[in-house]
This record gives C-alpha cells, sequence and structure tokens, in this order.
C-alpha cells in the first residue's frame, strides 16, 4: 500500500503506526479502538490508510502513544486523536490553571483535533509527545 511512496518518520504505538511521507501525506494502520488512528471511526486496518488532514494544516511530525497519536504541524501547531482521558492529549477547551470537570471532558476524538488546552493552543508548538497517560510539549517561549 506504501509502493511509491518515500517515508521520512515512522511512529509506532502499542497496536498502531503512522507514517509521514515526504510530500507530507500521513498514513495510519493498526488497531483503531478509540479513534487512535484518526480516521473518523474506531476501525482497525492491517494495510495503510491515508489519513485526511485539516484544511490549513501540514504534518511534520508524528507520535504514537499507547492509544492515541498526535501530529506537529508546519503552522506548529499540534492536532491529536484517540484516548484523551484526563485530558491527557489537552483536546479540552481549558484555561491555563482550570482543571477539567469529568462529566464536560471529550473522552475520545476520532479524527485529528486542534488542542484546546492553554497554553499549548496559544502559542506555537516545537515539540510533541506522549506516554502512557500523559503528554508533553514544548512551546515557542520554551515552556
Amino acid at each position: 500500500a506504501l509502493l511509491g511512496y518515500e517515508m521520512v518518520q515512522v511512529a509506532c504505538g502499542a497496536s498502531h503506526v503512522l507514517a509521514l511521507s515526504t510530500e507530507r501525506e500521513l498514513f495510519a494502520w493498526g488497531r483503531g479502538d478509540g479513534g487512535r488512528l484518526g480516521l473518523g471511526t474506531r476501525e482497525s486496518h492491517s494495510c495503510p490508510q491515508q489519513v485526511p488532514m485539516p484544511p490549513g494544516q501540514e504534518a511534520q511530525r508524528v507520535v504514537c502513544g499507547i492509544d492515541s497519536s498526535m501530529i506537529l504541524t508546519v503552522p506548529g501547531q499540534a492536532l491529536a486523536c484517540g484516548s484523551n482521558r484526563f485530558n491527557k492529549l489537552g483536546l479540552d477547551h481549558l484555561s491555563l490553571g482550570e482543571e477539567p470537570v469529568p462529566h464536560q471532558q471529550m473522552e475520545e476524538a476520532l479524527s485529528f483535533t486542534l488542542l484546546g488546552s492553554a497554553p499549548l493552543d496559544q502559542e506555537p508548538l516545537l515539540s510533541v509527545d506522549l506516554g502512557t497517560a500523559h503528554s508533553a510539549a514544548v512551546t515557542a517561549s520554551g515552556d
């Protein structure tokens, strides 16, 4: 399925894979539980599937966690999908210092979604990474 594509980066989660081509095309395959593939469903795929990118976003780096995925884009934003349990991906719209309210949380995102928690949604990001139950980012100001 990837014949003819030149890949610049591959990221592996516990049971899924993201691959980024030289043309900034994104592919995902593996278990789809919780939407971790970013394909808009919870379906699993044994062959690479092209992932649609939101308009105006170009993938620069891909990261896989245990049950989620994240993309750092050329404009310095981050998109995430999969399990957002305890807002570990920063998808809930929260002000700096605000705590998530359990019944108002976005539990999962089936498609790649812009981060919504401050300061991740307020300044360019230089780097992102995912852990088992958390994520981390470095902003342009060094935070």
